[in-house]
């Protein structure tokens, strides 16, 4: 999973760096604007063999959403939400949410990182491509280095390396029906530094498409090889594709739709609230009826997820965080395990009834995250309920 991330955010920098490639002469510079915002949905398959031995495939989703302010340099804040893909009963409801990432960073228009929050969390690349005060001619091939900053495990955290990276403005071509500027580069790393690092040989080929007639990007395409080796002779091999998909996103007028959800006149007899959250705007089903220690919803609380289904269809192009509380009932673990599983239980029936399950992602908090006292039996219903965030995206 680390490794995942690692390279996600390496692609993630790439699309805050390359975003100013023009299609003809002109200055390199950052082109983001105060209150700009991007989505980034990176898609993620490659197989992994740690000392020679196969460890698995992984499958993994990254989806971002950063907000920009321009003064002298450019500021950037937003969150990474790591995904992996849910399957329930053979039908795919959606992806479970792994982590959420805070991240602020600051870059100059050059690509260099100034500033960047919690220890490297993101950015993890720097400087690559640099980009020179002169202009950028077709054709061209811009070679520059810069440094990236790996952790693979406890022991081998935060080790910085240098990557070595080409540039080169291939011409127009077609992407998705419409022509776009089209860009190669290659990179891989230098010698490292670093003793806890034994080895890194890296190659990772790449296809970037970039709308130059809105200033924003629109497609990548990393084909990568990887090999490093840390101290104790763990030697790690990576080989695979991410796909890189970006959209400008405009800013969800909240009091706007709060009061069309709160249209539907079954909210209230459902025990359905609606509040603003961090991230987007909160339904709340509270007290949903399931069986004890179970997943199964009662057959009588059906028609609430029907009322959550027809406030949902209403809602374009949002993803819907769905996140299951449980009664202090039983070990920390156990809660964990059945807030997740109730909240795949409503996933798996807002998919069945129509909801698109790549719009989904689903999480639990067990007991950890209250609204009543676990005193009585009607505080634990209470505690047994199913938030569902209408995401900012």
């Amino acid at each position: 999973m680390i490794m995942f991330k690692i390279i996600m955010r390496l692609g993630i920098m790439y699309l805050l760096i390359i975003s100013a490639l023009p299609s003809h002469p002109a200055d390199l510079k950052l082109n983001f604007k105060t209150g700009d915002r991007i989505k980034i949905t990176i898609r993620g398959d490659f197989s992994t063999y740690v000392n020679s031995e196969y460890s698995g495939f992984r499958n993994r989703e990254l989806r971002g959403i950063f907000e920009f302010i321009k003064d002298r340099h450019l500021n950037a804040s937003g969150y990474l939400y790591n995904l992996d893909k849910t399957i329930i009963n053979n039908n795919d409801s959606g992806y479970y949410l792994d982590s959420v990432e805070k991240c602020d960073f600051t870059m100059d228009n050059n690509g260099k990182i100034l500033f960047s929050s919690d220890n490297y969390t993101f950015p993890l690349i720097s400087g690559v491509p640099f980009y020179p005060d002169s202009k950028f001619k077709s054709g061209e091939i811009i070679d520059s280095t810069g440094d990236a900053v790996f952790s693979f495990d406890e022991n081998h955290r935060n080790i910085r390396l240098t990557i070595v990276s080409f540039t080169k403005y291939a011409g127009r071509k077609m992407w998705g029906g419409n022509e776009y500027d089209h860009f190669k580069i290659e990179y891989g790393y230098a010698k490292p530094d670093d003793d806890r690092l034994k080895k890194a040989i890296g190659y990772h080929k790449i296809d970037f498409f970039y709308d130059s007639q809105k200033g924003i990007p629109v497609y990548m395409e990393d084909h990568f090889t990887d090999e490093f080796t840390v101290t104790g002779n763990t030697n790690i091999k990576r080989r695979g594709f991410l796909l890189y998909f970006y959209s400008i996103v405009p800013r969800m007028d909240r009091d706007n739709t709060i009061r069309d959800l709160s249209k539907n006149e079954d909210i209230e007899k459902n025990d359905m609230t609606i509040e603003k959250k961090n991230g987007g705007i909160a339904i709340i089903i509270q007290n949903l009826g399931f069986k004890p220690d179970s997943t199964e919803l009662l057959e009588e609380d059906k028609g609430k997820l029907l009322t959550l289904y027809d406030m949902l269809k209403k809602i374009k192009g949002k993803t819907f965080l769905i996140t299951g509380h449980t009664a202090k009932s039983g070990t920390e673990s156990e809660q964990m395990k059945l807030s997740l599983e109730r909240a795949k239980a409503v996933a798996n029936f807002l998919a069945a009834t129509g909801i698109e399950p790549e719009r989904m992602i689903i999480s639990g908090k067990g007991a950890g995250d209250p609204i009543a006292p676990n005193d009585t039996e009607e505080n634990m219903k209470k505690n047994r309920r199913v938030e569902i965030i209408i995401m900012d995206d």
